[in-house]
């Protein structure tokens, strides 16, 4: 069962900071971050009852 992913204007926002602060030190870094959360958050959408038991 698959799910929409919707990202709240805040959670966007908090990510982006993040992405910023990372990135100001390891671009790289900040890629990879967001490549990965991504990755989690679509995931996630794919799999809504993964890690309930």
């Amino acid at each position: 069962m698959t799910v929409r992913l919707v990202w709240s204007p805040a959670a966007k926002a908090d990510l982006i900071d993040v992405y910023v602060m990372i990135g100001s030190e390891n671009i790289r870094a900040a890629d990879r971050y967001y490549d990965q959360l991504e990755a989690r958050a679509l995931q996630l959408a794919d799999h809504p009852r993964m890690g309930v038991r």
